[in-house]
């Protein structure tokens, strides 16, 4: 699915607007692990579980991102993976704060009934 065709209704604009903010941060931890700013991303997503556990409602309608690459390098596909790694190790070792493990929970209770068909229906593939 492309980001143009995901379509999402928010009841109010305040909604709409949290919406795209915690779209923007669930991007954003994305792009920063694979530049290797880890730093960054785990700021990021701090702020993105405090916002998604405030309106929980609000953070289950985001669609997914799949990132696709396409014609790179050898060298930089293996720096990603690296990147990719190596901020699962770092996020490993990291102090979880109250929001992302209130998070993590919640999130564990709705994706698990959630079917291999929705979830590829609310997936968004961004080309890179």
């Amino acid at each position: 699915m492309k980001i143009t065709d995901f379509k999402a209704s928010y009841k109010d604009l305040d909604t709409a607007i949290r919406a795209a903010k915690m779209f923007e941060l669930r991007k954003q931890v994305s792009i920063s692990v694979l530049d290797g700013k880890f730093r960054e991303a785990r700021k990021q997503q701090k702020e993105l579980a405090k916002a998604a556990v405030e309106d929980f409602e609000t953070y289950k309608t985001l669609p997914f991102i799949h990132f696709i690459m396409k014609s790179f390098p050898l060298k930089s596909v293996i720096g990603l993976m690296i990147n990719t790694l190596g901020f699962k190790i770092f996020n490993k070792f990291s102090k979880k704060t109250q929001e992302e493990k209130q998070l993590l929970n919640l999130s564990k209770e709705y994706y698990s009934n959630l079917t291999k068909e929705d979830i590829k229906n609310k997936t968004i593939d961004v080309v890179i």
